[in-house]
């Protein structure tokens, strides 16, 4: 026998006074229409209230009647006891987060009629999450449409626009993985990430994304005078997620954005690391943040690797830290994705991740970005370059040609070819690398070759990689 997805609505009298108003009912919370509650863990449903006075006089009790997806319905009533200021009520449930939704309506009895107040439709409970950056933060669609992923169970909160007009939209709705702003514009890798989440797990999701285009970091950070400010980036995305009631329980923050800071590692890093504090106080939920690591094109220059090392090194710091390569993926024209091989691509590798960290997924072999672990030279002639991965279960595999991404420093030698072996790259020098200070990953825009593992996930850039005598 199903379990009802609201196992006990109680009715309590509400003892705070009410804002007396001339329509028949005044709610103090009211679910919205197509509104994802954020769930408990522990218990994998959601709490929810309905709560008012009924300034009307005349009735004889309130009605609550709960429609589950595929259930029959329930009534709750309760009487109403009026005072000076109108009848308080209040109600409140749970609901199991689930891939079925749940509709609400309040209505007033007087005699043998009943009239009907107000209706929430389509509710579910589910997790949360979040995506800023820049252009390919936003996703919108380049080439290919992502919105074969939109389903009923992936949705979204307001709008992403970038001004203070964000107060015209508080309302929820599917997610649109196409849009550059408006209601639902999650961006195609959002979109997709949410689908094979919901696939995976068949809980509901909501992702609200802030991304905009062409910014550097000082544009992402927080008014600590005003955190909410609306003129700002930080505040607008703060101010959605508290109007969406989900800004204690959001369970990952997802970034993709450096490109404007291209050449400035150290402002970058700086500016990052303060805005994850931010984000740590005022999203206190928060389990797991994923940054997708930067790669040549858009303003990135091929040697140009201290600000992506920089991103590859972040979990060393911060343990709740997990990055991403964005190497290993063809459809790129030199800043953006199309869809298919490309946005699609990131989504699957993201969602594989938080699968991973937040789910419990058991596949977890070729799930991570393949990252360096040491260099050393492996023949007495120093002609060779072995660089070996942190990760011992790592399959690697060469592409013909992917030499030409790996430089020495501090040396006159050249790589001029390469190979696989397990875990393990190999590179041949065109001389002794001797006096070489290290090694350097830089790979490349647009299409192949590459290094990549098992799964096709590109090997994580790094800088000057200190080569072991």
């Amino acid at each position: 026998m199903r379990r009802p997805v609201i196992q006990h609505f109680i009715l309590s009298i509400c003892l705070a006074t009410a804002v007396f108003a001339a329509d028949e009912v005044s709610f103090t919370k009211l679910p919205k229409d197509m509104q994802l509650f954020p769930r408990d863990l522990k218990t994998n449903k959601a709490q929810i209230e309905i709560s008012g006075t009924v300034n009307a006089r005349g009735f004889s009790s309130i009605l609550l009647k709960v429609t589950r997806e595929g259930d029959q319905e329930k009534t709750s009533t309760s009487l109403l006891r009026y005072g000076a200021d109108g009848a308080p009520f209040q109600f409140k449930g749970s609901i199991t987060a689930e891939l079925r939704s749940t509709t609400l309506e309040v209505a007033l009895k007087k005699g043998n009629e009943l009239k009907v107040v107000a209706t929430a439709k389509d509710l579910v409970a589910g997790d949360v999450f979040l995506i800023n950056g820049q252009s390919n933060a936003e996703a919108r669609k380049f080439r290919d449409s992502a919105n074969a992923n939109k389903g009923p169970f992936v949705r979204s909160f307001g709008s992403r626009v970038h001004s203070p007009s964000v107060v015209n939209d508080l309302n929820w709705c599917q997610a649109d993985g196409d849009l550059n702003q408006g209601p639902g514009a999650v961006g195609q890798w959002g979109l997709r990430m949410g689908a094979q989440l919901v696939e995976a797990n068949k809980i509901p999701v909501a992702i609200i994304n802030g991304a905009l285009g062409g910014r550097p970091i000082g544009h992402y950070k927080r008014n600590d005078t005003k955190k909410d400010d609306l003129n700002t980036n930080y505040g607008r995305l703060l101010y959605r997620c508290r109007e969406a009631g989900v800004v204690d329980n959001i369970r990952a923050i997802l970034w993709y954005q450096g490109e404007s800071d291209n050449g400035n590692g150290v402002a970058h890093e700086t500016g990052f690391v303060q805005l994850y504090k931010n984000w740590k106080e005022d999203y206190p939920g928060v389990e797991e943040f994923y940054v997708q690591q930067l790669r040549c094109g858009c303003g990135v220059g091929k040697w140009s690797v201290d600000l992506r090392d920089r991103q590859r090194r972040l979990p060393d710091t911060y343990p709740d830290f997990a990055v991403m390569s964005t190497t290993g993926i063809d459809a790129h024209d030199g800043c953006h994705y199309a869809f298919e091989g490309g946005y699609k691509v990131i989504g699957d590798r993201t969602a594989r991740l938080v699968n991973r960290d937040l789910y419990g997924s058991k596949e977890t072999s070729n799930v991570e970005a393949p990252n360096i672990a040491k260099a050393y030279f492996s023949n007495p002639e120093r002609t060779e370059v072995t660089l070996e991965m942190r990760n011992k279960k790592d399959k690697i595999t060469w592409d013909e040609g992917a030499h030409a991404d790996f430089r020495l420093e501090g040396s006159q030698a050249k790589v001029t070819g390469g190979f696989s072996t397990g875990n393990k790259v190999g590179l041949t020098l065109s001389a002794d690398g001797q006096g070489a200070t290290g090694v350097t990953y830089s790979g490349h825009a647009k299409g192949g070759p590459w290094v990549k593992n098992e799964a096709g996930i590109g090997l994580l850039t790094f800088w000057n990689v200190p080569i072991k005598k």
